[in-house]
């Protein structure tokens, strides 16, 4: 068995910009668990655990969705938190140009891959969680970084990665690069 996901890899000077982000919001150690450098990634489409022997299919079925996508920029600019300013579990950065063509290419991956996932995709990158329990006067942070721009990049694949699990964090491990057509 295998936890796959879909997702979208970002070029290192993003994820340098999102490092330097999360350096701007003041608060408690360990209040925070931030996503390593090498983590940050764009969620399309989270399958969860699969048998190995249906991974082929699956990435069989990925590059059909993917052969009706076009190639796409996109930009990260913006935060904000989930589920609430009121009652924050995780701090993400957004996506404005290219957002209409990230949730176009995760409804294809849905359809073509199924899916229970109700909620429809928020286009984000989570760049922590706020551990339970944990408050944070996390409002001054969003509204000083309201104009935060770390980029923009070109989307001409997304990825397969399987992830596993482990008490120091996730590990992700590339099964395939999917090209767009």
């Amino acid at each position: 068995m295998s936890r796959i996901f879909f997702a979208l890899t970002l070029p290192e000077e993003i994820k340098t910009s999102l490092l330097a982000l999360r350096k701007g919001l003041t608060i408690k150690p360990n209040a925070v668990k931030w996503v390593e450098k090498e983590n940050l990634h764009l969620t399309l489409h989270f399958v969860g655990d699969v048998d190995n022997a249906r991974i082929p299919q699956l990435l069989q079925k990925a590059a059909a969705a993917a052969a009706g996508t076009a190639k796409f920029t996109v930009s990260v600019e913006g935060v904000g938190v989930f589920p609430s300013l009121y009652r924050p579990r995780v701090v993400w950065a957004g996506i404005k140009k290219g957002q209409a063509e990230v949730i176009a290419l995760a409804q294809a991956l849905k359809q073509t891959l199924g899916s229970a996932q109700k909620q429809p995709l928020s286009p984000h990158i989570t760049i922590g969680r706020i551990r339970s329990g944990k408050q944070l006067a996390i409002e001054p942070f969003l509204q000083r970084e309201a104009q935060f721009y770390a980029g923009t990049f070109e989307v001409s694949s997304f990825t397969c990665f399987t992830s596993t699990l482990t008490r120091h964090g996730p590990i992700y491990r590339i099964i395939k690069e999917i090209l767009l057509s």
